[in-house]
């Protein structure tokens, strides 16, 4: 990506506005209606200035090509519902020793998944963070279940350690139900 501004899109609520305006995860929004977005706030707060029901024309980075796409604005959806989910422990048998990043990576095992309520099919859990680190720094947690690196699956722990050789990461997690990306670096 050329360009350090936009707000990148963690996750697409399946049935509203940017899934059906064909928003995906991973895309970076750059702007509404001519608008330039800069961040995530900028996003929320260009957004909000519209009624419900509102056609938009949002500007898309996706691999880096822009696309536009419209967007008809509802109302948000109630966020009351907290989202919970256990921690794994670490287990000792089955973590790997830190990584350049700061990270102590485990197998995903089913019991772990269903402990961090991960239903999907591939993965590795992060089994602990190494204070100040990279990953620290890009906000990873104990039990975050790391799904790509850099767009493509990962599904070993050796997979993940290989790939996180490289000095810019973007990595799709999994935390509580949610996904999210994390930008890695040095």
């Amino acid at each position: 990506m050329q360009r350090t501004r936009g707000a990148l899109v963690n996750e697409v609520v399946p049935g509203g506005p940017a899934a059906k305006a064909g928003i995906r995860s991973g895309d970076i929004i750059v702007d509404i209606q001519g608008r330039e977005v800069r961040e995530g706030r900028d996003l929320l707060r260009s957004i909000l200035q519209y009624p419900v029901g509102e056609k938009l024309q949002v500007t898309v980075l996706r691999e880096g090509n822009a696309q536009k796409l419209q967007v008809v604005t509802a109302a948000r959806p109630d966020q009351r519902e907290a989202r919970a989910g256990a921690t794994p422990g670490k287990q000792r048998n089955q973590a790997r020793p830190a990584s350049s990043k700061g990270l102590d990576l485990a197998e995903l095992t089913p019991d772990i998944a269903r402990r961090v309520g991960y239903q999907g099919a591939g993965g590795v859990v992060v089994a602990n963070v190494l204070p100040g680190s990279a990953a620290d720094r890009a906000g990873l947690m104990r039990g975050d279940v790391v799904e790509e690196v850099n767009r493509r699956p990962v599904t070993s722990a050796k997979q993940l350690e290989e790939a996180l050789v490289g000095d810019k990461l973007l990595l799709k997690v999994h935390r509580q139900g949610g996904t999210f990306f994390a930008a890695l670096g040095e």
